[in-house]
């Protein structure tokens, strides 16, 4: 606090004071500010989809021909579908159906992405392996409980379809 006194040699105490203040915020203003600038660049993702400028080119493209395999009866068939999946943490195993109008589909190349939302960090894109009878199995593992949205990519003959929903690990 700084008082104002008549005796002499008093106001350069309190200009001393002050200026220490001062420079004790002023210090302590760029602690956090390099204490901010460091968490934010340990913290730092990079673009969530690297080749985001080539999809956004042929974005029409890609519904349009997803609408129309699922106009000629494409779709996927899985209990992972489902409200209620049982999807636990850790490696989980995951069976999906490519259908044609109910008919199975064997010459498919099948992708599953998981993804956690707001951040690339949790992001794997795993191939499905072909079984039988247009089912397709892998292994996919989830670190930990909570929503994760779920994309499966199938591509059938040069064309592909996509379905992306929301599944809940417990």
């Amino acid at each position: 606090m700084i008082q104002v006194s008549n005796k002499p040699g008093t106001g350069e105490n309190s200009i001393h004071f002050a200026l220490i203040m001062m420079g004790l915020a002023f210090a302590a203003l760029m602690g956090a500010t390099w204490y901010t600038v460091k968490i934010a660049m340990t913290g730092h993702e990079p673009v969530m989809d690297q080749h985001y400028y080539e999809k956004g080119l042929n974005y029409e493209k890609e519904i349009a021909e997803s609408v129309q395999m699922r106009s000629e009866g494409y779709h996927f068939d899985s209990n992972l579908l489902l409200k209620d999946s049982n999807l636990s943490k850790g490696a989980n195993e995951i069976e999906i159906k490519i259908l044609k109008k109910d008919i199975p589909v064997n010459n498919a190349k099948l992708f599953l992405i998981r993804e956690r939302s707001a951040t690339s960090k949790f992001t794997e894109k795993k191939e499905l392996i072909f079984d039988k009878d247009g089912i397709y199995r892998a292994n996919i593992d989830f670190p930990f409980d909570g929503s994760w949205q779920v994309t499966l990519n199938a591509n059938v003959e040069g064309r592909s379809f996509d379905k992306t929903f929301m599944v809940i690990v417990k």
